[in-house]
């Protein structure tokens, strides 16, 4: 079955051996691709659109094994077939507002750094995700988007709490969260998956007020691109993350 672009899921494989499986193009976003459009801009990075051009690249994190173990060894390998549906299901979140993923590209480089953004957005509740390449671990990328992604929940989404879950050994990721003292995280609760024999721990905080007043609603696209402020590189372990699937 082709898509919209003309791209085969057997496509898919193949393009890991090009140039491009790694890096976005060249190009400024969103001039020549509306659906490759950059959402929120930070000091260093484009939020993005999950476009299908970076589907490649995903798909190579996601088989990554430097990236995605030890935390995240439920969600590989992933085969091309599931990582296509995956990414299709976040493309449909963005069109429904039920979900708002996004594309981490490294604004000097073009090249997918993480996959990020929010989970699932419903009744005002955002739940954040990040799968951070591991070369960009302890240069403070998870700390930039998680901060440019809530501001923009609460800004743009009229979301009003965040929700973090993580499993119970991804210490860096509980770390991370602990220490993000600008907001009041309620202790870790307890998620049980007793079919894949995997324990998360929930965290949730009310996101900062915010002077905004535009009246989205939670789940709305709302503006189609937000500037937000220059965010100071942190010193946080970057982690990886993912919620039960």
């Amino acid at each position: 079955r082709k898509s919209s672009s003309g791209r085969t899921m057997a496509d898919i494989p193949s393009l890991l051996s090009s140039p491009a499986a790694s890096t976005d193009e060249a190009t400024t976003p969103g001039d020549d691709d509306e659906s490759d459009r950059v959402l929120v801009r930070t000091a260093r990075f484009d939020l993005c659109y999950p476009s299908e051009k970076r589907d490649a690249a995903a798909l190579q994190m996601h088989n990554d094994p430097t990236t995605m173990l030890p935390h995240l060894a439920f969600l590989t390998p992933m085969s091309s077939g599931a990582l296509v549906a995956r990414r299709a299901t976040q493309r449909r979140g963005h069109a429904d507002g039920s979900s708002w993923s996004v594309d981490v590209v490294d604004r000097a480089t073009r090249a997918l750094v993480a996959l990020s953004g929010f989970r699932s957005v419903e009744a005002a509740v955002a739940e954040f995700g990040i799968v951070v390449d591991h070369r960009w671990r302890r240069r403070g990328c998870l700390a930039e988007v998680f901060d440019a992604s809530t501001r923009h929940a609460a800004t743009a989404l009229g979301c009003r709490r965040v929700v973090v879950a993580t499993l119970a050994s991804n210490a860096p990721m509980r770390a991370f969260v602990e220490g993000r003292t600008t907001l009041r995280w309620t202790d870790g609760a307890v998620i049980e998956n007793k079919e894949k024999g995997l324990r998360f721990l929930k965290y949730e905080a009310a996101l900062v007020p915010h002077p905004y007043r535009g009246g989205a609603r939670c789940g709305s696209s709302g503006p189609p691109t937000t500037t937000t402020p220059d965010v100071e590189p942190a010193t946080e372990e970057s982690a990886s993350w993912t919620a039960t699937e």
